[in-house]
């Protein structure tokens, strides 16, 4: 879309303009898609233009100061209290020439089939999904009255007409997760589309491989086909959140990785994982014998009739997920042993079981007495012995020498 864009050519004075047939009881939603491919661009201020929609000036444009070179820009407005059956929109230059990379006007009307249930006031209506994704369950309610009080519960396309109730919304946010989290994990190709809500009319947004039928709780998901579309991710955990899944298909691609165990959902009818790169034991919970299942050229599965036994503890020279869970299983327990034993040993002993006095004989009073007593016997001897000396003339100096 951006490699090209619609100028006024060599005059730069002229303007771009769009005429759109339009209903006047209804409100409209442009979007407007924006590019700076010029190279001599570079700085703002060198191209700047007016948008006008249904005669009125609403906005003035200056790509490169809202965004720079060479990066998209997109702009919407909200079109109401229309007095034509024609919608002009006009790009009217002020610096330099106007130039246009994309055009898409949407018109904003109830919807004869929902993705909600009907919640008494006669309009029906899509959420937005991308909105309510971030959106925790346990902060959900006050979320939506948020979202509802500043203005934010309405999407590109479909407008939110009320306030929710707690409980409606949930399976529409789980679902939401869902894809998120599979449009992420299955690395999804921008040119299959997946924005916006999957259940919508499929003239307005696009979601290859997606197919919705009604419920009891409006339309709900029910198919995924996404065969052949060279996908090289992994199936996330949260498509267990798809709870109406009836039919899965992603057969010859490059998926690896393990099934998640919430993958063999109740409503689950249909199963194709062939030609893929799975590894690792199936779960029980797409062992139903109503499930039809095709897991035929997945070299790493096993664990079914029809595929490799598992090995029990040790796969493709390392722990498998059984080892793995044995291993810890068996370091925790004897972690606990330890522990029991220090307890045993250490904490459940008396205060005075420990005894880390010096040896009897070398603090006992009597001991040292007697080492004190033989110390001056000794010392009493050796000066009478001196005095013997000194009366047969002998004396001693200071320096301990006799003359």
């Amino acid at each position: 879309m951006y490699r090209s864009a619609v100028t006024t050519g060599g005059d730069a004075s002229k303007e771009i303009e769009y005429l759109m047939p339009v209903d006047t009881r209804m409100s409209y939603m442009v979007w407007l898609h924006f590019a700076e491919i010029d190279a001599g661009v570079r700085a703002p201020g060198q191209r700047v233009f007016d948008v006008m929609l249904a005669g009125r000036n609403v906005t003035r444009i200056d790509i490169f100061k809202q965004v720079g070179g060479f990066t998209a820009f997109k702009w919407t407005y909200i079109v109401e209290n229309l007095t034509s059956s024609t919608m002009s929109v006009r790009l009217v230059p002020v610096v330099g020439r106007p130039i246009l990379c994309g055009l898409e006007n949407y018109a904003m009307v109830p919807l004869e089939t929902r993705t909600v249930p009907h919640q008494g006031n006669g309009l029906k209506t899509f959420l937005p999904w991308d909105k309510l994704i971030g959106c925790s369950l346990r902060i959900l309610r006050a979320c939506f009255v948020f979202l509802n009080k500043m203005g934010r519960l309405s999407s590109p396309i479909f407008i939110i007409t009320n306030q929710p109730t707690f409980a409606e919304p949930v399976a529409l946010v789980l679902a939401a997760a869902a894809m998120k989290a599979l449009k992420d994990s299955l690395k999804i190709p921008a040119r299959m589309g997946w924005n916006g809500d999957p259940c919508a009319p499929r003239t307005w947004d696009a979601w290859e491989g997606v197919t919705c039928h009604p419920g009891n709780k409006g339309l709900v998901i029910t198919q995924l086909d996404l065969a052949s579309q060279g996908l090289k991710g992994f199936i996330a955990d949260e498509i267990s959140y798809l709870t109406d899944l009836v039919s899965l298909n992603l057969s010859s691609n490059s998926l690896t990785g393990s099934l998640p165990p919430g993958l063999g959902q109740p409503s689950l009818a249909t199963l194709d994982l062939s030609s893929n790169q799975f590894t690792g034991s199936i779960p029980g919970t797409i062992g139903s014998s109503k499930l039809q299942t095709v897991l035929s050229g997945n070299k790493g599965l096993c664990g079914v009739p029809t595929l490799p036994a598992c090995a029990l503890f040790w796969e493709k020279g390392g722990l498998n997920k059984t080892g793995k869970i044995a291993l810890g299983a068996s370091f925790g327990l004897l972690l606990l042993v330890i522990l029991i034993v220090v307890y045993i040993v250490c904490i459940r002993r008396g205060p005075y079981d420990y005894d880390f006095e010096f040896p009897q004989d070398l603090t006992s009073i009597s001991a040292i007495s007697a080492k004190r007593n033989r110390y001056q016997r000794a010392k009493s001897v050796m000066l009478a012995e001196m005095d013997a000396h000194n009366t047969d003339g002998f004396y001693t100096n200071g320096n301990g020498n006799t003359r």
